[in-house]
């Protein structure tokens, strides 16, 4: 089974519209955040399976005028156990799939920190949800427009299911590192404040907005945030100032 974080504070961060081909058809089913938000589980896979027939039998779901299931991304996607079916896929862990600018500047090192840090990174994603990094995905694009917003808001399951993983997890502080409004929206970041007791913290770039912030943002998490001692996180006054962000 992947590691799981020991300490008490979650990164929330989001995928990327550019991904890295290929892959393995073995899927371990624990890796999943899915499998472990016990009574939402279900309804997190069938929400994946909803929009996993919109991006590939709706030909009114267009990206920049170009039916999503026409998209190069969404040519090998099947119905495999990760979207609610049985049919055979290929996976790579998330932190790998995910190509554009963020994960780039993350590099390597990066990466593989996601994976070894003692804090809780978790990825905001149009088709999946939320995923770990280490989580098996296959190649898609599902840009978050209204109509996937409202897929996950319209149950606030993804709220719910970061409210279940905070209680799980015993978390105290998240850090919203995500950038992009679109994504951020996903989130009733209020509500899930008051269901967990969590302190929500945003990460804003000084320098940048939006997508733009997102190289500031992996250089954040790649020089600071996942390997800083669990006292600097929890003890960051909000309103400070630091490497570039305003916290």
């Amino acid at each position: 089974m992947t590691r799981v974080p020991s300490g008490n504070v979650l990164f929330v961060t989001i995928c990327s519209r550019q991904k890295e081909p290929g892959g393995s058809a073995h899927y371990d089913t624990r890796v999943g955040v899915a499998q472990h938000l016990e009574g939402l589980s279900t309804k997190f896979i069938d929400n994946r399976r909803k929009l996993f027939e919109y991006l590939k039998f709706d030909q009114t779901f267009r990206w920049q005028g170009l039916p999503l299931n026409e998209h190069e991304y969404n040519s090998d996607l099947t119905l495999g156990p990760d979207l609610g079916g049985n049919e055979t896929a290929q996976y790579r862990p998330a932190v790998e799939r995910y190509d554009g600018r963020f994960y780039k500047t993350l590099g390597a090192r990066g990466r593989s920190a996601i994976l070894k840090s003692p804090h809780h990174t978790l990825i905001l994603s149009g088709l999946y949800g939320i995923v770990r990094p280490s989580e098996p995905l296959q190649m898609y694009s599902c840009p978050v427009g209204p109509h996937v917003s409202s897929t996950w808001t319209n149950n606030s399951l993804v709220t719910k299911a970061l409210a279940e993983y905070c209680r799980t997890h015993q978390i105290v502080r998240v850090f919203d590192a995500t950038a992009v409004q679109s994504y951020r929206d996903i989130v009733d970041w209020s509500r899930l404040a008051a269901d967990t007791g969590s302190e929500i913290i945003r990460c804003f770039s000084l320098r940048a907005d939006g997508e733009d912030s997102l190289i500031d943002l992996a250089e954040l998490f790649a020089d600071y945030l996942l390997t800083a001692p669990r006292e600097a996180l929890l003890t960051l006054e909000p309103g400070a100032k630091k490497r570039g962000f305003l916290f």
